[in-house]
């Protein structure tokens, strides 16, 4: 009998960390909104997405990285790399603010989109991200994102609009 309890007061952390972390995979994304965006040299910009996430696990969860790849075909157009460390409060919706540092490969083609955004073809711009983020009690969960579209990001931030009148 002793020998049970001790197998049990030993799985017991184990088993509570993979029951409530199963459920980290139901955390959505439900809108984005743009916030300020700064110049910072000619090839460096600083954008806050402001994006509203529903976390319905029991943790919160603390994003600490954040890379990535902004490309149009198989040119690689900017690096993304995470400049905060937001949390994602638990059980509900919340707004977390993510300041990302831009760092653009050609800062001529950064002007010339800036000219002509126009005719910029948000279905041909795609990211590539790569997400860390630890729990409240310590896991470090991982989550890759590839071929995310600019014009899907931009239909969530329009559908949050929407939601909103």
């Amino acid at each position: 009998m002793r020998k049970f309890i001790i197998v049990v007061l030993l799985s017991l952390p184990f088993i509570i960390t993979t029951s409530s972390c199963s459920k980290y995979r139901d955390i959505t994304i439900e809108g984005v909104n743009m916030g300020p965006v700064t110049m910072k040299t000619t090839d460096r910009v600083q954008v806050t997405l402001n994006v509203e996430i529903n976390n319905p696990t029991h943790h919160n969860f603390i994003i600490k990285d954040i890379n990535g790849l902004i490309y149009k075909k198989d040119k690689n157009l900017a690096d993304i790399n995470l400049k905060n460390t937001p949390t994602i409060k638990k059980e509900g919706i919340s707004t977390v603010p993510l300041v990302l540092n831009l760092h653009f490969k050609d800062p001529i083609s950064l002007l010339y989109l800036g000219l002509n955004y126009k005719d910029i073809n948000l279905n041909e711009i795609f990211l590539d991200l790569n997400i860390k983020a630890n729990t409240s009690f310590g896991i470090q969960k991982k989550k890759e994102f590839k071929k995310i579209s600019v014009a899907q990001l931009l239909k969530l931030k329009n559908r949050n609009k929407k939601d909103n009148k």
